[in-house]
């Protein structure tokens, strides 16, 4: 069985990938990693890059299953996950800890962004945009 903190860097790993494949070039600048909380559905990674968690499942279409597997959506005080809703909806899944997939992000989206080029290093503070130098 794989442990609770490489669940979550594989989980976010499919997740970047989605990522890439659905967001907007540059999603990375519009997650505010300090704010970072997946219990909240705009302050999750879905809720960054798209608005808000649930209006993102629904218009890609993402299972709860499919959401965990993309480290969108794990468990922890307040997550709102229900294993009876994902089994409702036919799938069995291990789903990995809010604040492990937090972390996984945040070093994901920080490795990221400090590959870009200077220029398109911006990203949010809780006051706006800045550059990440």
């Amino acid at each position: 069985m794989v442990d609770g903190p490489a669940l979550a860097r594989t989980y976010v790993q499919n997740g970047l990938g989605w990522l890439d494949q659905f967001a907007p070039a540059g999603w990375e600048n519009r997650v505010n990693i300090p704010e970072l909380r997946l219990s909240m559905c705009a302050n999750c990674v879905l809720g960054f890059v798209f608005g808000d968690f649930e209006s993102a499942r629904v218009g890609f279409h993402l299972t709860r299953g499919k959401c965990v597997r993309l480290g969108f959506l794990g468990t922890g005080r307040a997550a709102g996950i229900s294993l009876a809703l994902i089994a409702n909806e036919g799938d069995s899944v291990t789903v990995a800890n809010n604040t492990e997939l937090e972390g996984a992000w945040r070093e994901a989206i920080v490795a990221r962004l400090i590959a870009m080029s200077p220029s398109d290093r911006l990203v949010t503070t809780g006051g706006g945009w800045r550059a990440l130098v």
